[in-house]
This record gives structure tokens, C-alpha cells and sequence, in this order.
């Protein structure tokens, strides 16, 4: 089941049409709650780093009227490892693998327009596996994956 109020829940069969119909409207009690789909964008196939070059690892989300920065979390990783994360409108890097240290940084002035991408500098061999790029705002939250691979020298 999935809360969408404090007082209303979703059936599993509610939730698979809610996602079938990307928008779902609920009336109770002269109150209506309309809910519409947050879906993350990232690349469906593997990209590719060259190494010592700069990479952006691409990934954008929905953003409306209502959107807010200080409601806004973005954390990558790679495997288990946190590669960059974002919450409290501002970079939080305490928890950071030490081998992305002083090499990640985020669009911080297009997040108002759903960028959450990630721009990793000096890629590396060891900087190839899979990332996943979790978005949560004010308006839903999803978290989607894919691979990256290195090319180049070393």
C-alpha cells in the first residue's frame, strides 16, 4: 500500500492504475487530491568515460509550480558507494567515497529545471560500474540505474 495523506491509502490495484493512468484524482470529504507521476530520466544504455577527461552522468526529473531546492535530496552512487549527495539546498559530501573526493559536483543552478546531473572530472579505470542517480522533492521521488564504462588509456 502507498500513502498518499496522512488519512488515505492506495490498494496495490489502485497503485497499478495510478501508474497506467499517470494522473489519479481522489475525492473524500469535499477535499480532492490529485497525484501525477514522478518519473526520473537517465540513459537506458551504458555510457562512457574517457580516461582523465570530464563525464556527465545525466539524469533529470519533473519539476512544477511547486518544486522547492530545500525539499530537494539528489544522492549518486555507484554500487553502495555514495559518489555525490545533495539535501538542505546544498552539497553534503561527509559521506562521500574518499576515491570521488574533489571530483563531483552537481548543476546546482538548473535543478529548477529537473537537472540532477552529475559531472565527474579526471574519470578513472576504477570509476566504471553501475550508478544510480535517487531524486526525492516535494512532488515524489525515484531512483533509476545504468552503467558507465571507461575507455582510453591506463
Amino acid at each position: 500500500m502507498i500513502a498518499v495523506s496522512k488519512f488515505i491509502y492506495l490498494s496495490p490495484t489502485a497503485v497499478d492504475l495510478y501508474m497506467n493512468l499517470k494522473v489519479f484524482c481522489l475525492s473524500l470529504l469535499f477535499e480532492t487530491y490529485c497525484f501525477t507521476e514522478f518519473e526520473i530520466t537517465v540513459p537506458r544504455d551504458t555510457v562512457t568515460g574517457f580516461y582523465g577527461e570530464a563525464l556527465i552522468l545525466p539524469c533529470s526529473f519533473p519539476v512544477d509550480s511547486s518544486w522547492d531546492l530545500r525539499s530537494t535530496l539528489i544522492l549518486w552512487q555507484r554500487g553502495l558507494d555514495v559518489v555525490h549527495s545533495f539535501y538542505y539546498s546544498r552539497d553534503q559530501l561527509d559521506r562521500q567515497n574518499p576515491h570521488f573526493v574533489n571530483r563531483t559536483s552537481l548543476f546546482i543552478q538548473e535543478m529548477a529545471r529537473g537537472n540532477a546531473s552529475l559531472k565527474l572530472d579526471e574519470v578513472t579505470v576504477q570509476d566504471a560500474g553501475m550508478y544510480t542517480c535517487s531524486v526525492s522533492t516535494n512532488t515524489g521521488s525515484q531512483k533509476k540505474s545504468f552503467g558507465m564504462k571507461t575507455a582510453g588509456n591506463k
